[in-house]
């Protein structure tokens, strides 16, 4: 789709111009204000999809030996995801923030678009049903946007209770289990055009699945097919291509399944395999019944293999403690005991299956020593992956035998901003500031090894802006093991500013720390951490120097949150 080519969106996207901003949770006289207010009716059906709660009827947790692993701990997909960011992708405050400064910055007939897009994978249905029953239906031909009162009512007209619970309900089961794989792998299905089935097929793994229950309780019918558990089927919302503004080029914003496939990942582990782990938190192979009876009862069902774990879980701790501080405020259902289980096995997974740091042999010049430190990337596509806004980095800290500091690089400060020797923030954490470049050796506190991807503007200038950017002025994120520059993906995930690093390789990158230790004041100790962060200060400064309420609201909440970064690996050493 071009961005700033204006479509008819009635016949090519299916949504009006008022129905997007009343998904976005701008104010308009369609009833409610926002997809994020109460809701005033139950949940419903729609011809297409179902709300996540009708699937809980036998996929939550009951009495019973279902959907248990071998301790006897819960995996029952509901209860997995509700707290997941699937399930809260259209209650993400960081992602209203985001949608509203690309408005706020875009030329006015660009916005219908930018709304499109955004809403194709984190309000998935909404947007499907809307374009299913035609939005002027559900608008009752509506009136535009800043003719509401302040909460955004219009006489008796109300937005349909279905919609509202729709967009509420995110990349829910009737979404994922309903996509075919038409198009699978290529970028015709990229960007959220995955395609629905028009036969009410609940796609899943498992053979000879028996229909009845789940058609006679839902009207869907049960269906064997091994495209579940394919990479392409995440790769239709997380490949991210799309036009630049000036219609002369295209963009790469997110490119996880296309960093896994230039890897050597590819041949061994898919997306879910890690995401959708069917594998116990202890390592051994899930084997359960899958379902209940609706009254929360046992049935004896066929036990079946594979039971995917549907945790979903990445790199991203910031939100689930903001969505239990502002649960009443973004509508969460998830109860809190839920997301803390996601926030645990979120950091699980950072600690363990994301990368490892090593410190090398220890070389002294004279009064100088020199550290060398190798960072591994575990995963099956680069660290950190996604939305640009995420950045890991190594911090080495040095003391004598006295236990004083004599060599500090990318210490950080209770905001999480990378500070210098003297605890002031990095130019490169202000807005306006020189980014960090890539570095193969470091001698100066002032500076940190950061990695991370900075947008390109137009005009060759980083920028913060998605639709502004126009490619990379830096991205040395990890690369995956077995990434080649020769794969026919290179051209979207090849790193950028690491020229003549030889030591920044596929799947590691080599650091060297030099600093003065004189000798009689050894032993000294050197410890390293990687950490990282989902939102770095300096994109979210960018994104708060724009105005927008769902821009400052989301500022709110972030302030009220921790934001130190996480530790992912660490390391340490002594000298003689």
């Amino acid at each position: 789709m071009q961005i700033g080519k204006r479509e008819n969106l009635t016949s090519n996207l299916g949504l009006s111009a008022d129905m997007y901003r009343y998904l976005l949770g701008i104010p308009v006289a369609v009833g409610v204000a926002t997809i994020f207010a109460p809701a005033r009716e139950a949940p419903q059906d729609t011809p297409r999809f179902l709300p996540a709660q009708r699937c809980a009827l036998c996929h939550d947790q009951a009495a019973g030996d279902a959907m248990r692993d071998e301790k006897g701990r819960s995996m029952a997909p509901f209860d997995l995801w509700q707290s997941s960011m699937m399930a809260n992708s259209a209650r993400d405050p960081l992602w209203r923030a985001a949608v509203r400064a690309e408005i706020a910055t875009s030329p006015e007939e660009a916005r219908p678009e930018i709304e499109a897009l955004c809403t194709r994978c984190h309000a998935p249905m909404a947007k499907a049903h809307a374009h299913d029953v035609g939005s002027l239906a559900l608008l009752d031909g509506g009136v535009s946007a800043g003719n509401a009162d302040e909460s955004g009512e219009e006489g008796d007209r109300a937005a349909p209770g279905a919609m509202a619970h729709l967009a509420r309900d995110g990349v829910s089961c009737t979404v994922c289990h309903q996509i075919t794989d038409k198009g699978f792998g290529t970028d015709a299905s990229f960007a959220g055009h995955f395609e629905i089935n028009d036969e009410h097929r609940i796609y899943g793994p498992h053979e000879s699945p028996f229909m009845m229950p789940m058609f006679r309780h839902t009207g869907k019918r049960a269906t064997e097919s091994a495209h579940i558990l394919k990479s392409e089927l995440c790769a239709t919302c997380h490949t991210l291509v799309h036009d630049t503004r000036d219609g002369k080029g295209e963009h790469t914003e997110q490119s996880p399944y296309l960093e896994w496939r230039n890897s050597e990942f590819r041949d061994t582990q898919s997306c879910q395999d890690c995401h959708v782990p069917t594998k116990s938190v202890d390592g051994l192979t899930l084997v359960a019944r899958i379902v209940h009876r609706p009254n929360g009862s046992e049935w004896n069902t066929q036990m079946r293999v594979p039971f995917g774990r549907h945790v979903f879980v990445g790199g991203n701790t910031l939100l689930p403690p903001i969505f239990m501080a502002n649960r009443e405020e973004l509508g969460v259902q998830a109860p809190d005991d839920a997301f803390r289980a996601t926030l645990e096995a979120t950091r699980a997974q950072l600690r363990e299956s994301t990368a490892k740091i090593t410190i090398g042999a220890l070389r002294r010049d004279g009064g100088r020593l020199e550290v060398p430190v190798e960072v591994k990337n575990e995963c099956g596509h680069k660290f950190p992956t996604g939305y640009p806004s995420r950045r890991a980095w190594l911090h080495v800290r040095v003391v004598d035998a006295g236990d004083r500091v004599v060599f500090e690089s990318g210490g950080y400060d209770e905001q999480g901003r990378i500070v210098d020797a003297d605890a002031h923030p990095l130019a490169s954490e202000a807005p306006g500031g020189a980014f960090e470049p890539h570095h193969d050796r470091i001698d100066d506190p002032a500076h940190a090894q950061i990695y991370e991807a900075i947008q390109r503007g137009q005009d060759g200038k980083d920028t913060w802006r998605l639709l502004d950017a126009h490619g990379y002025v830096k991205d040395n994120r990890l690369l995956p093991r077995g990434y080649s520059d020769d794969h026919a993906d290179a051209n979207r995930t090849r790193p950028i500013g690491t020229d003549g690093d030889r030591t920044f390789e596929a799947g590691k990158d080599l650091v060297t720390f030099v600093f003065d230790a004189p000798a009689d004041r050894g032993p000294y100790r050197i410890d390293v951490e990687l950490v990282y962060q989902t939102l770095a200060p300096r994109y979210a400064a960018e994104l708060f120097a724009i105005e927008g309420k769902e821009i400052r609201t989301f500022e709110r909440m972030w302030k009220q949150a921790k934001r130190t970064p996480e530790v992912v690996a660490t390391a340490n050493r002594s000298s003689p």
